[in-house]
């Protein structure tokens, strides 16, 4: 979905399809702070339009959310980090340097990066990835019908 602004194409949303390891570790992080559950990254303009929350809340009940009030520094409510330089620990991702944050800056109001374990069976995460997307393309279907 997109809309053409001047010579810059406009998207409506952008969706990056992520998944983590769940023994990810680096020089700060360990395989104790890597999430078990689905969560998700989302940058929106107007504070009227964020629908994380509708995303994690309606998935089915065997995919579990993460429920930590921190992914790797980044504050999270109910499987949602609500991107931007007041919830993130992680600055340099709001900056166009990451594909969300690129995305964000010129191309997009609303970006989202989901994200799954690859620890989860595949099934389970095609799944979850299914789910968001799905209910993603049905919010903003039923918002532009309704315009």
């Amino acid at each position: 979905m997109s809309t053409k602004t001047g010579e810059v194409q406009r998207y409506l949303v952008t969706v990056d399809m992520h998944e983590s390891l769940p023994y990810y570790q680096d020089d700060i992080y360990s395989p104790e702070d890597a999430p078990k559950g689905a969560w998700l990254y989302e940058s929106c303009r107007s504070p009227s339009q964020p629908i994380g929350r509708l995303l994690t809340d309606s998935l089915p009940e065997h995919i579990e959310v993460c429920p930590w009030d921190k992914i790797y520094d980044d504050i999270c409510d109910g499987g949602v980090i609500a991107f931007s330089p007041d919830t993130t620990g992680h600055a340099e991702l709001n900056e166009p340097t990451s594909l969300e944050g690129y995305l964000f800056e010129y191309y997009t109001d609303h970006a989202f990066t989901l994200e799954t374990p690859t620890g989860w069976k595949l099934e389970k995460r095609i799944e979850a990835q299914r789910h968001f997307l799905t209910t993603i393309l049905e919010t903003y279907q039923s918002r532009l019908a309704s315009k």
